[in-house]
């Protein structure tokens, strides 16, 4: 029953995101409302295909704790590729820092460029990093919400933390608020496994933290409350 669940949920997942990625570049030329609705209906259809077709519910808790107004960073664990699209149902138009490989792959790279993502080439350099601080920098001034997966790509439950240094340089350069976030999602839809199992994930969105820490200061922070909230999340029951 697994194995027939997760089967379904697969291909229903991948045609509707292939079909939502090619069919969206019709909406280039209009008004960017147009495209966010769009990849807002997607994110909140795949939401629901997870909880109908293999029982995962998302319940997010700590919504209080997002900033009024748009202008912040949300850095946020990374266990599952759940994770990528909780964000689009969550705030209006997130700019997710994302791999420049993804940006290269066809209408998905376009779509996520159109959106306002910040692609990172990651063997750039420091060029390559001052332009993604930049980047952020403008978006955050924007009023917009950048997402962040702090330390680079998914980790299952369990593993040892790895942060990186670049959110901490984003926090020091852009100014802005990091709201940290604690998922649990690892333990229903793992990485790299066909399976998804049914049960709950929690999003935890905890109280921000305020510009103007020290970076290295700020970094063991960031890492010590999403750790020690995600320690507390129970395991997807």
């Amino acid at each position: 029953m697994l194995f027939i669940r997760s089967f379904i949920f697969t291909v229903a997942f991948v045609f509707l995101t292939a079909f939502v990625c090619i069919s969206a570049v019709v909406l280039f030329p209009f008004p960017k409302k147009w495209l966010i609705g769009y990849i807002t209906w997607w994110s909140r259809s795949c939401l629901w295909l997870s909880r109908v077709l293999v029982g995962i519910k998302l319940v997010i808790k700590g919504k209080e704790n997002l900033p009024k107004k748009g202008g912040y960073i949300i850095a946020c664990k990374h266990q599952s590729a759940f994770d990528t699209i909780i964000f689009h149902s969550l705030v209006n138009a997130p700019a997710y820092i994302f791999k420049m490989e993804m940006a290269k792959v066809p209408f998905m790279g376009w779509t996520m460029k159109k959106m306002g993502c910040i692609a990172v080439d990651r063997k750039g350099g420091t060029r390559a990093m001052r332009d993604m601080f930049e980047n952020a920098k403008q978006k955050l001034a924007e009023g917009k919400v950048v997402v962040i997966f702090p330390e680079g790509t998914r980790r299952a439950p369990g593993d040892e933390p790895l942060y990186n240094p670049g959110v901490a340089m984003i926090y020091d350069h852009t100014k802005a608020e990091v709201v940290p976030a604690a998922i649990n999602s690892g333990y229903l839809w793992p990485k790299n496994s066909f399976f998804k199992k049914a049960g709950t994930i929690t999003l935890e969105l905890l109280p921000p933290i305020k510009p103007g820490m020290e970076k290295r200061a700020f970094l063991n922070k960031l890492q010590q409350e999403i750790e020690e909230a995600c320690s507390l999340l129970p395991k997807g029951e």
